[in-house]
């Protein structure tokens, strides 16, 4: 996986957060299963086996979470502003 320095999602048509490769990893960790990381981990291998990039893949599972994170009103999304 290609790094980066920070990532933006967009939450709503019209918010957008933006995270470091710091809050990335840990809102994986912290709001995936061992079992949705794997799956993860594998999805992003086949990506790259295929040459293809995935900061999309990696954009669409981020985004997925701060919005579920959002609409569980859960408090731990503050610190990812």
């Amino acid at each position: 996986m290609h790094s980066f320095e920070s990532i933006e999602v967009q939450t709503s048509k019209d918010r957008h957060r933006e995270l470091t490769i710091e809050q990335a990893i840990d809102l994986l960790v912290r709001n995936m299963s061992r079992e949705s990381i794997l799956d993860f981990i594998h999805q992003l291998n086949i990506i790259c086996e295929r040459r293809s990039s995935v900061l999309a893949y990696v954009k669409y599972i981020l985004t997925a979470l701060v919005v579920r994170l959002e609409q569980s009103g859960k408090r731990d999304i503050n610190r990812y502003n």
